[in-house]
């Protein structure tokens, strides 16, 4: 039986998609305002029986059963004040940047990344020198210049990651490389230790920029698929640049003094942060949009103009609440985002290519010189084994990343999950343990000195294994807001690596090397289960824990307001502010989210006598198709629409088509004043109803007996966890009555929203 979905003008626009368009596609392009998170994109049911609504689905978004879902790419429409991009092959679009200028970007970026760690640990040798030059026998302190770095790393992103969400990723980036540069000079002319450790500590915040942001702009420029690469093209910066610090650190202090490592730094930091200041584009797309936005806004003389990424009906922020906002985003996204915790976590101790390998790092120089008879010079040497393990880590991440998350989301019927990033993780982690029972022991028995070296190649392997998939997932997971999702997995990474490596000495003299690598070797084996559970409860673990939920945020907006105007008299009408903030968040701002979905040819689906409950404010009332349509009656509860609705029905000709009704649709009395009885009704049709009333199986039941045999239940439903709508709403429809088609309720799953959905259209059994 036709639903009335078949002829639906959006799906022959996307069958004449090239594949082109869907390759562009694969990104995922996530919508999000300040705290809030949702998804547009064009998902496919899990079902096993493909259904009606299924086959529909699948159609309109131009995609094979093997083929990766693609995404929405959210376009203008003027009309309703909404800019976005013009078409998928958008040129302003960072992900159709000319494909050249692309690969010089991510070379730029990998040499800034690459001096910034290279300058954290160039100093390591120099300790002994540092010691002398200032006349003191603290080792701590004196190692204090090495740790404080990475203290900057810490406290950088929290500052430099949301404010170019806010300004752009290049404007930011350029002020934190220029920043890094000018404090190596204080570095090398530094008077006293305590300036030295001072001004390191502002290198690391300047250098923060580039480790943060480089991630970032990456997820900005490349699809999803295709991005695993250049990650690892951008990587070798930031990961070999710890490895050639020491290296390169070691002859400097030996042959012209320590003093002449932040010269070393400066010279070629300089030269490439004046190379990027020209050459690189903005490409954060929420700041691209702002600006067209603004554009716009002057040339066509408008001021309802809003940006595609906005969270619909929210309220425009003022600057200041901006910068408030973004701020306190890395920080709350590392507390309100459990994966980003847990991957934080293991990321710090156990590989990171910071806490132990900085650890390693002051263990390694004492080891060889006293215990092997290593002259200083040499002792930088040691760390090519490490950088053998880390390109070896790189070409297997480059080789296997895209690939394994093509298998898996071919697997998962072509819908990709940000967790199929973190399967090859499991595998490297169990090589970390490996190197620190080697290194540990090889060197506690004094066995030949190319036996401990050749223990960090599966360290270097083990780092790379699993720092760059669990930053590619922090990528896809928060796509929008990957700057700041990095920022927070990189705070405590850099806080644990900037405070254990002061824990060596003790550690090592207290234990000997043999116990005290092991320590950390079993701590390495005890945190291995993290991308376990990440990779099984990561998708539950995003829905459950949301930044924020736009219907929370909306509720806690209203009482605010209310607050302010009634001071605690508010507490005495909570229902009226519950429907004021209903009201917010199904305002015509909603329009342009549900454009992008289903909706608009489940509403054209509806024909003959039609109930549409709780309309709300008349969001769906342009959408009908009157020639299918003999009367609307609106079922309205909540009274302060009406206003609404009413000039709608007169804007769309449908006066004398359209009915509202202040009433529940259990109130059958109230209906059959309308003449809606038994048996009477066509198409019942349900956009967002079912989360909101008290009693859905009484609403159901109501439904199922007022529809005719045959009669169309149409619904797209959200709940706020995946059990209360998969288990309870499905079974209120499904216990309601007898259908024709059961199986036809669709779950499209869609990891990033706070708000899953079941849609379908039913047909009730004759």
């Amino acid at each position: 039986m036709p639903t009335g979905l078949e002829n639906d003008p959006r799906e022959k626009s996307h069958r004449s998609m090239s594949d082109d368009d869907r390759e562009v596609s694969h990104d995922d392009i996530e919508d999000v305002t300040g705290d809030e998170i949702r998804k547009v994109d064009t998902t496919t049911s899990r079902v096993s029986k493909r259904s009606r609504i299924s086959r529909i689905l699948s159609k309109a978004s131009g995609r094979r059963d093997d083929d990766i879902a693609p995404t929405v790419i959210p376009l203008s429409d003027l009309d309703r004040g909404v800019v976005g991009w013009e078409d998928a092959n958008d040129p302003s679009m960072p992900l159709n940047f000319d494909h050249r200028r692309k690969w010089i970007v991510v070379t730029c970026l990998s040499l800034i990344t690459l001096f910034s760690p290279l300058s954290s640990s160039i100093l390591a040798p120099a300790i002994n020198a540092v010691s002398a030059d200032f006349h003191t026998t603290d080792t701590t302190k004196a190692s204090l210049p090495v740790s404080i770095f990475l203290l900057g790393y810490a406290v950088g992103p929290l500052f430099l990651s949301p404010l170019s969400e806010i300004y752009g990723r290049a404007t930011v980036l350029s002020c934190a490389n220029a920043f890094f540069c000018v404090w190596h000079i204080g570095c090398a002319l530094a008077p006293s230790l305590n300036a030295l450790i001072v001004f390191r500590f502002l290198c690391g915040v300047g250098g923060a920029g580039c480790m943060t942001l480089g991630g970032a702009i990456i997820g900005d420029l490349f699809p999803l698929i295709g991005r695993a690469k250049a990650l690892s093209a951008w990587s070798i910066g930031p990961i070999v640049g710890p490895t050639l610090g020491p290296l390169i650190g070691a002859f400097i202090v030996g042959s012209i003094g320590w003093r002449w490592d932040p010269w070393i730094v400066f010279i070629p930091s300089t030269l490439v942060t004046i190379i990027l200041a020209f050459y690189l584009p903005e490409t954060c797309h929420k700041v691209l949009i702002d600006r067209k936005v603004e554009r716009l806004s002057r040339e066509l003389n408008r001021d309802d103009l809003v940006n595609c990424y906005d969270t619909p009906g929210a309220t425009k922020l003022s600057q200041t609440r901006l910068l408030l906002v973004g701020l306190t985003r890395p920080l709350k996204m590392l507390i309100l985002a459990p994966v980003i915790f847990l991957m934080s976590i293991n990321v710090a101790f156990n590989y990171g290519a910071r806490a132990s390998v900085y650890l390693m790092f002051n263990s390694i120089p004492p080891t060889f010189e006293g215990q092997y008879g290593f002259p200083t010079s040499l002792t930088g040497l040691i760390y090519l084994a490490l950088g053998l393990g880390y390109l070896i880590g790189i070409w297997t991440f480059s080789l296997l990343s895209d690939k394994t998350v093509m298998r898996l989301t071919k697997r998962n019927k072509g819908i990709f999950e940000p967790e199929m990033r973190l399967y090859l993780v499991v595998y490297y982690a169990c090589l970390c343990p490996v190197t620190f029972f080697w290194y540990g022991w090889t060197t506690y028995y004094k066995v030949h000195w190319i036996a401990p070296i050749l223990s960090l190649v599966p360290f270097g392997v083990a780092i790379l294994g699993v720092y760059l998939p669990t930053q590619a997932y922090i990528i896809d997971a928060y796509p929008l807001y990957s700057a700041s999702g990095l920022a927070a997995f990189t705070v405590l990474r850099s806080i644990v690596a900037a405070f254990l490596p002061l824990a060596g000495p003790p550690l090592f003299s207290s234990l000997g090397l043999g116990w005290g690598s092991s320590v950390l070797g079993f701590i390495t084996v005890g945190l291995i289960p993290i991308p376990i559970l990440v990779i099984i409860f990561g998708t539950r673990l995003r829905k459950k824990y949301p930044l924020s939920t736009p219907k929370a945020k909306m509720h806690w907006e209203a009482f605010k307001e209310a607050l302010r105007q009634d001071g605690l008299g508010a507490l005495a009408r909570l229902p009226q502010i519950r429907d004021t903030a209903i009201a917010k968040l199904f305002s015509n701002g909603f329009i342009a989210f549900e454009d992008t979905t289903i909706v608009p040819s489940l509403v054209q689906a509806a024909s003959g006598v039609v109930v549409e409950l709780g309309p709300g404010s008349g969001n769906q009332i342009h959408r009908f198709d009157t020639s299918l349509i003999s009367h609307i009656y609106g079922v309205e509860p909540n009274p302060q629409y009406e206003d609404e609705i009413n000039a709608k029905v007169e804007q769309h000709g449908l006066r004398g088509k359209y009915k509202l009704i202040a009433s529940r649709i259990e109130d059958s009395d109230i209906l059959r004043e309308d003449g809606i009885t038994e048996g009477s009704l066509d198409s019942v049709l349900c956009i967002q109803v079912l989360c909101a009333v008290q009693d859905p199986k009484a609403v159901m039941k109501e439904v199922w007996k007022l529809l005719k045999p045959g009669g169309k239940f149409i619904f797209w439903e959200h709940g706020w966890s995946k059990n209360h709508l998969t288990i309870i709403e499905q079974g209120d429809i499904l216990d309601s009555g007898e259908w024709e088609n059961p199986d036809d309720i669709e779950a499209p799953e869609d990891p990033f929203s706070c708000l899953p959905r079941i849609q379908g259209v039913l047909l009730k059994k004759a």
